[in-house]
């Protein structure tokens, strides 16, 4: 006999997820792992399990040659195309197009501040000095 596991998922009184998985069973119409090999034998199953037993040993350099796989294709592929893509790309944008925005938009608020006073309010609440000169009153002789 086998095991059933039965899921089902309910939202609000509606079920919006329902599955049942049978354990024990292979590929072969879903009978125990024994009858791949005897009673009903199936030709893709017993290839598919074969090919599985026969990976094991080699799962090492499998892994190893996956990781060399990830390893190049971070570092010859996606870092290129990244660095390509911001000196290209990224970098320009920035340099020619958001950076004089800010800038204008900087001198713009330095000039309304001075403008409306805001400048020495503000060097006033937090003492600072002002960048302003201002001339020392006369001494009275």
């Amino acid at each position: 006999m086998a095991d059933t596991i039965s899921t089902t998922i309910n939202f609000n009184g509606d079920t919006v997820y329902k599955n049942t998985y049978t354990l024990g069973g292979c590929c072969c119409r879903n009978n125990y792992i024994n009858s791949c090999f005897t009673a009903f034998p199936s030709t893709g199953c017993m290839l598919g399990m074969a090919v599985g037993m026969a990976a094991i040993p080699f799962m090492p350099l499998i892994f190893k040659g996956a990781c060399k796989l990830f390893s190049w294709l971070g570092k010859d592929v996606i870092v290129p195309f990244a660095s390509a893509a911001f000196k290209g790309v990224i970098k320009p944008v920035f340099d020619n197009v958001i950076a004089p925005i800010g800038r204008k938009i900087g001198q713009g608020a330095s000039w309304l501040a001075k403008k409306t006073g805001i400048t020495k309010l503000w060097n006033k609440i937090f003492h600072k000095k002002s960048k302003i000169e201002t001339k020392p009153p006369k001494a009275e002789n």
